[in-house]
């Protein structure tokens, strides 16, 4: 019976974006090796029609820096956005490219030709960021039922509010000298107001309510990698990456929770 770890490595498939034959045909045997699926693209523009047109289902991203249409760099971004695990190899040391690769996403920036130590662990990474989606998603459930428990709240208090202001209506005779209860009169009576405002908009407020996301989709994912990346590191908070992505339905406290996950 097969392990676990043979399991997760028959279901990895893997992406060989190189156009150096040699160094495909050597990388193509050793995957195979490793028991994973494999797939050889010859440059970075293909990849990236093939990924966005969703037709190969892609764990792992195999991707030569210096790829011929100088596209690579791109690629990588996609890929990331796609929660794709992302190796990018070069066949020399290149410090400055290796920084920008894993600042970029890239969970490994290698010299060819790749160790069978580290080929045969990938798995691994993959294992990781699908563990890291589950992980997000049920944040976002409990963030969700969070928000329903606190509505739940607000709407058995508003009996209590309405309660209080009779009262103190009732009261108005004997305490019109009391500073302190003009006051708060004068307050209770405008969260009366808005009380009654909000009951015409009650209906609105519940369709607004259903649109709160469930489910961090790729597409959704790929949006807020790209609003990180637009955002310098000094401003890359909640709030700011709730307003670079501009959408409604989602709230700071799953943004919060997103990035706390992916980051």
């Amino acid at each position: 019976m097969a392990t676990p770890c043979y399991r997760m490595k028959e279901k990895a498939r893997v992406m060989l974006v190189d156009h150096n034959k040699e160094f495909d045909t050597e990388m193509v045997e050793l995957l195979k090796s490793c028991e994973y699926k494999v797939m050889m693209v010859g440059d970075a523009s293909t990849a990236m029609t093939m990924l966005s047109k969703g037709k190969e289902k892609v764990d792992v991203m195999i991707i030569n820096v210096h790829s011929p249409d100088q596209l690579s760099f791109r690629l990588l971004s996609q890929a990331v956005a796609l929660a794709i695990v992302s190796l990018l190899v070069c066949d020399e040391h290149n410090e400055l490219l290796a920084k920008k690769a894993l600042k970029d996403g890239a969970y490994l920036f290698l010299k060819r030709p790749l160790d069978e130590g580290i080929v045969k662990y990938l798995w691994q990474f993959v294992y990781r960021e699908k563990h890291q989606k589950e992980k997000a998603k049920e944040g976002s459930e409990i963030g969700n039922t969070n928000v329903g428990d606190e509505e739940q709240a607000g709407e058995k208090n508003l009996p209590n509010t309405m309660e209080r202001s009779n009262n103190i209506h009732g009261a108005e005779n004997d305490v019109i000298s009391n500073e302190k209860y003009k006051l708060r009169r004068k307050r209770d009576r405008k969260s009366i107001k808005e009380t009654n405002e909000g009951e015409s908009q009650s209906s609105a407020n519940k369709v607004v309510r259903q649109r709160v996301c469930t489910k961090w989709t790729v597409d959704l994912h790929a949006k807020f990698v790209e609003a990180v990346h637009q955002l310098d590191e000094g401003r890359c908070y909640p709030k700011n990456i709730l307003e670079v992505m501009n959408m409604p339905s989602l709230t700071r406290m799953q943004v919060a929770s997103h990035l706390q996950v992916n980051y």
